[in-house]
């Protein structure tokens, strides 16, 4: 893959990162040279296992405005 240039010091907030599609676009992001922070439902899920460890992982529910903050920090 090409790294791009634009992903230098850019973080990206993935939701669904540990579901079919996001798992790939996760793994695109990362070959690009971007940082992801994913949005997951359980940490200690045996899906959280699949994604690189250089994904940062914020454990928390996509409608609760409280997680989604926090995510964004």
């Amino acid at each position: 893959e090409v790294v791009s240039p634009q992903a230098a010091g850019t973080t990206v907030r993935v939701v669904g990162a540990t579901g079919r599609v996001g798992r790939i676009l996760v793994c695109k992001l990362l070959l690009r040279g971007y940082t992801v922070k994913a949005l997951v439902r359980n940490r200690s899920g045996l899906a959280t296992e699949a994604l690189p460890d250089s994904v940062e992982l914020v454990e928390g529910d996509v409608g609760d405005l409280g997680t989604c903050q926090k995510a964004v920090k």
